[in-house]
């Protein structure tokens, strides 16, 4: 369940940075500062994806060559850490 609470709290969030972005006395401009602000959010968004996927590749590496445990299991059971296929 925590995965629905954190998409909740996300929600709630991206409402108020909305709000506080997408300001009626920037429309004239085309709401330049909140195309900007949404912009910025991709890019960290992107910016974290690749370096989750980097981080769960080198933990897949270790769990093959025997360095690490992931999740309790040890053997060809290993579960992999999911990442971008």
């Amino acid at each position: 369940m925590e995965g629905a609470n954190d998409s909740v709290a996300g929600g709630g969030i991206g409402g108020i940075v909305a709000s506080v972005s997408f300001r009626q006395q920037d429309r004239a401009s085309g709401y330049i500062p909140g195309l900007w602000t949404t912009v910025a959010a991709q890019i960290v968004i992107c910016i974290t994806a690749s370096l989750l996927m980097l981080y769960f590749r080198s933990q897949n590496k270790k769990a093959d060559r025997g360095e690490k445990v992931l999740a309790g299991h040890v053997g060809e059971s290993t579960p992999r850490v999911q990442g971008p296929n």
